[in-house]
């Protein structure tokens, strides 16, 4: 019953620490560490209504959890009601944050990239 689908591409560079991303539809990056940073796709849907995408940047400071997620994760959930993100390995910070900030009517996923650690 759907017209198509949301994606999102992030590349990070690993010397000079700087993250490019472009997306589609309903996806997000966000860091979160010692600088917290983050960028939205461009609405739309892919194989029905595109949109020019814009490619966005940012830097990673020195220890980081890049987290990648759909919209079936709350937008804006506040990383403090997560204390041990920055401690946990990547598939478990994924998991968490599908299990604990996951909306109950949609489907969800989330992607995690451990920097600096």
């Amino acid at each position: 019953g759907t017209d198509g689908a949301a994606a999102g591409i992030c590349v990070v560079e690993s010397g000079s620490r700087e993250v490019r991303y472009v997306g589609i539809g309903n996806t997000v990056i966000r860091s979160t560490g010692t600088e917290v940073a983050g960028a939205f796709s461009t609405p739309g849907t892919l194989g029905h209504q595109i949109r020019t995408p814009r490619e966005q940047r940012f830097r990673l400071g020195e220890r980081q959890a890049l987290l990648l997620y759909s919209d079936g994760v709350k937008e804006r959930f506040d990383l403090g009601e997560y204390p041990r993100l920055l401690n946990d390995e990547a598939a478990t910070i994924a998991r968490t944050i599908v299990t604990r900030f996951g909306k109950s009517h949609d489907d969800a996923s989330c992607a995690v990239l451990r920097y600096g650690r």
